[in-house]
């Protein structure tokens, strides 16, 4: 079950989601063991193949990969290798987690990869973090911006103004060729 699709239906489209990780405590922890696990991705040759079925049953799929090392702004190069390899599958969109701090965007061949997000829920106070909304249209075409938050006394909220704008510049800083606007539309500028 730790590599079946999800779907969920919406305005006449079918959007599927997988999740793995490259990141567990404990090599007992990964479902290739038939116990209850995780669906790991240390190899991805697995979860590319998940792609490529769960791209015949769904018309927008989104492959969340728990990845990277806590506390690095930046991806490292396998996480951009298994986001290649996720969009070549099929996938329409990578978002990723465990960093625990932003972590860039950038587009391959007009799909993003979101490498992390940030924490939106964590039990401590969150300088800066961020939600994706992403809006599909019927053909497919899809558009994304970004949520800006923060959390204060165990509470996510939004930032709005100079905040918002700080966080949208810093993204702009450390996403190469991805420009996100003062209303957090982003734009592939490649």
């Amino acid at each position: 079950r730790a590599e079946e699709l999800q779907i969920i239906e919406a305005n006449g489209l079918k959007f599927g989601f997988l999740a793995a990780t490259r990141v567990i405590p404990v090599s007992q922890w990964n479902v290739e063991f038939r116990q209850p696990g995780l669906f790991t991705t240390y190899d991805d040759t697995r979860l590319v193949e998940c792609i490529e079925a769960a791209k015949e049953a769904c018309d927008f799929l989104t492959v969340y990969v728990h990845w990277g090392i806590e506390r690095e702004a930046y991806p490292e190069n396998y996480q951009t290798a298994i986001a290649k390899n996720c969009f070549t599958a099929g996938a329409d969109l990578v978002i990723g987690a465990h960093p625990h701090v932003l972590q860039g965007i950038e587009f391959m061949d007009s799909k993003p990869v979101f490498y992390s997000l940030g924490n939106y829920i964590f039990a401590q106070t969150i300088a800066r973090t961020a939600l994706v909304k992403v809006e599909v249209q019927p053909d497919g075409e899809a558009t994304y911006s970004l949520i800006p938050a923060y959390a204060q006394d165990g509470q996510t909220k939004v930032f709005a103004g100079d905040e918002a704008v700080e966080l949208f510049d810093y993204m702009n800083e450390i996403s190469p060729r991805v420009f996100v606007d003062e209303q957090g539309n982003i734009y592939d500028i490649e």
